[in-house]
C-alpha cells in the first residue's frame, strides 16, 4: 500500500474505496443500488452510499478495497495521455512556426533568416525530441507491466512544461499575428494550459518524483 492511498484511507476512518461499474440506466435502478442516494450514471465517481450497505457483487470493477489502488493507476496511465498530447500541441508549434518563418518577409528576407526566430524554432525543436521520448518511455514500461508511475509523472511534468514554452516562443515567432483568432498559434496555448493541470498539476508530478528518489516529501 502506498503513502498516497494510506493518507486516504485515515481520511477516510479506516475504510477502503471499491470501485463500481454501473451501466447506463434509469435513475431509481441506479439510486436502489446505492441505497437510495441519488448517483448520475455514468459518473466516474459515486458517492452518497452508507457504509454499512454491501457493494453489489455483480458491479465491482476489482476486489473490494483496490479502487484508490486502481484509481492512482488510471491517473499514471493518463498523465502519459496527457503527456502525449503535450507532444502533439509542441509539434504544431514547431511546424507552424517554421512555415511563418520561411513565408513571412520582412527586410527583404524570410524571418526565419534571423537567429532570433530560427533558434526560437530550433529550441521548439529540441523539447519536441525530448518530450517526445519520455513519453514513449513511460508508455513502453507500461506496456511491458513494469512500474512506470514515476516515469509518467517525468514525461507529464517535461512535456507540458516544454508545451507551455513552446506556445509562447510561437506566439513570439508569428508577433501581434499570433493573437488574431485566425492563426493557429492563438488557440495552442489554451490547449497547452490546461494540461499542465489535468491529471494532476506540475507540483503533484514533482512531489511524485521527490518521492521515488527516496525524499520524504510532504
Amino acid at each position: 500500500m502506498g503513502t498516497a492511498e494510506r493518507e486516504l484511507r485515515h481520511v477516510l476512518g479506516g475504510q477502503w474505496l471499491t470501485g463500481v461499474v454501473l451501466e447506463e440506466t434509469v435513475e431509481g435502478e441506479v439510486d436502489d443500488l446505492f441505497g437510495g442516494q441519488h448517483v448520475a450514471a455514468g459518473n466516474h465517481w459515486v458517492g452518497g452510499r452508507e457504509r454499512d450497505q454491501p457493494d453489489p457483487a455483480d458491479h465491482l470493477l476489482g476486489p473490494r478495497g483496490r479502487g484508490f489502488a486502481q484509481f492512482l493507476e488510471i491517473l499514471d496511465e493518463g498523465r502519459i495521455a496527457i503527456a502525449a498530447l503535450a507532444v502533439g500541441v509542441i509539434q504544431r508549434c514547431v511546424d507552424d512556426s517554421v512555415a511563418y518563418a520561411k513565408e513571412r518577409h520582412a527586410f527583404g528576407r524570410p524571418i526565419g533568416a534571423n537567429q532570433g526566430v530560427a533558434f526560437r524554432c530550433a529550441d521548439m525543436q529540441v523539447a519536441l525530441a525530448a518530450a517526445r521520448r519520455l513519453v514513449y518511455h513511460a508508455a513502453w514500461l507500461r506496456d511491458a507491466g513494469r512500474p512506470f508511475s514515476s516515469e509518467a509523472a517525468v514525461a507529464k511534468l517535461y512535456a507540458t512544461e516544454a508545451a507551455i514554452e513552446a506556445t509562447r516562443s510561437a506566439t513570439q515567432v508569428f508577433g501581434g499575428y499570433g493573437f488574431m483568432d485566425e492563426t493557429p498559434v492563438s488557440r495552442h496555448y489554451r490547449d497547452a494550459k490546461i494540461l499542465e493541470i489535468g491529471e494532476g498539476t506540475s507540483e503533484v508530478q514533482r512531489l511524485i518524483i521527490a518521492r521515488a528518489l527516496g525524499l520524504r516529501v510532504s
